[in-house]
C-alpha cells in the first residue's frame, strides 16, 4: 500500500511539473503581450508580426540559456516558443476574439490528451535503460545524477555559472541530487593537491575527511619506512570503512611500515603522476606504488 501511495505521489508530481512547464511560459507570454498591447494601444497584424511574436521569445530565451545554462538549450528553446505562443495570443489581431482563444486552447488540450492515451495504449513499454533516477529539467540535477564516467563530463568545459551551481551542496549527502557530482569533486581534489594554496576551489574538499592529503599525514610512531599507494577508487577503497582498506590491513601486517593511501576515486594515470609528484615533494616516502587499472 505504501509503495502504491508513493508511486501515485511521484506520478502526480510529474504531471504537475509537466503542466507547469507548459502553462507558466504561455502565461508569461500572455502577460508580456498584454503589456505591449497596452503600451502601443493596438494589436499587431500580418504574417511578419505573427512570426516575430513566436521567434523573438524563442531566440531570447535560447540566448539566455547559452549565457546562463540553468536548463538545456532545447528545453530553453521550447519554453521560449511556448512564451511566444502566449505573446501571439495576447498581441496579434488573429486572436482578438476571446472565443477563438478558448477554442484553440481546448483543441490543443484535447490533442495532447489523445496523444497521451494513444501512447499509453498502443505503444509498447519504454526501453528499460537507466537514465539516473529519471529525466531532469535543471542541468544541475542532470550532472549530479549521471555517472562519473558519463560522456557529459568529457564533452567540453562546463560553464563556470553552471559549475558553481552544480557544486553547491553537501559532499556527504546521501541523495545524489543533494551532493556535487563525483567526477567534479575528483577534479577539485586533484587540483587542490597539485596546486595547493594557489588553487581557489569551487568547494572545500577538505571536508572529505576520509581522504588523505599530502600535508595532513604525520609519521606514525614506531615505523621505519613509508610506502605510498597511488591509484583510483579501488586503491582508495570507495565505500569501505577506513580501518578496513587494504592499506589499513597492510599496516596491521607490517607494524614497522606506514602505508599511505593516496588513492582518489575517478582518477586516471595522468592524475596519478602529478599527484605522486606533489606527494613526494611534501612527504618523505621510501617507496611509491602506482596501480594501473586496465579496464
Amino acid at each position: 500500500m505504501a509503495a502504491d501511495v508513493a508511486a501515485a505521489g511521484a506520478t502526480l508530481e510529474i504531471v504537475l511539473e509537466s503542466a507547469a512547464l507548459i502553462v507558466c511560459p504561455i502565461a508569461a507570454g500572455v502577460t508580456i503581450g498584454a503589456a505591449v498591447r497596452y503600451a502601443t494601444r493596438r494589436r499587431l497584424s500580418g504574417a511578419v508580426a505573427a512570426v516575430a511574436c513566436l521567434t523573438v521569445p524563442t531566440i531570447a530565451v535560447a540566448a539566455a540559456v547559452l549565457l546562463y545554462p540553468i536548463i538545456g538549450l532545447w528545453d530553453g528553446a521550447t519554453e521560449g516558443f511556448l512564451c511566444g505562443i502566449g505573446v501571439f495570443l495576447a498581441l496579434h489581431q488573429m486572436y482578438a476574439d476571446p472565443r477563438l482563444v478558448a477554442v484553440s486552447a481546448v483543441s490543443v488540450l484535447a490533442a495532447l490528451v489523445l496523444m497521451e492515451l494513444g501512447a499509453r495504449t498502443l505503444l509498447g513499454p519504454p526501453p528499460a535503460y537507466s537514465i539516473g533516477d529519471g529525466p531532469h529539467f535543471l542541468l544541475a540535477n542532470v550532472l549530479r545524477t549521471i555517472g562519473p564516467d558519463s560522456p557529459t563530463h568529457h564533452l567540453g568545459a562546463i560553464p563556470y555559472v553552471l559549475e558553481r551551481q552544480v557544486m553547491r551542496g553537501d559532499i556527504d549527502a546521501q541523495d545524489m541530487e543533494d551532493r556535487p557530482p563525483a567526477a567534479m569533486v575528483t577534479k577539485e581534489i586533484v587540483c587542490s593537491i597539485v596546486y595547493g594554496d594557489a588553487y581557489t576551489g569551487v568547494i572545500d574538499v577538505g571536508r572529505e575527511r576520509a581522504r588523505v592529503f599530502p600535508e595532513r599525514v604525520p609519521s606514525r610512531p614506531g615505523t621505519t619506512r613509508r610506502v605510498l599507494h597511488i591509484g583510483d577508487s579501488m586503491v582508495f577503497g570507495a565505500n569501505v570503512p577506513r580501518d578496513r582498506t587494504f592499506t589499513a590491513r597492510l599496516d596491521e601486517l607490517e607494524p614497522d611500515v606506514q602505508h599511505l593511501n593516496g588513492g582518489i576515486s575517478g582518477t586516471a594515470p595522468d592524475d596519478y603522476l602529478v599527484v605522486l609528484r606533489r606527494w613526494v615533494e611534501r612527504q618523505p616516502v621510501d617507496m611509491a606504488v602506482m596501480y594501473l587499472f586496465a579496464g
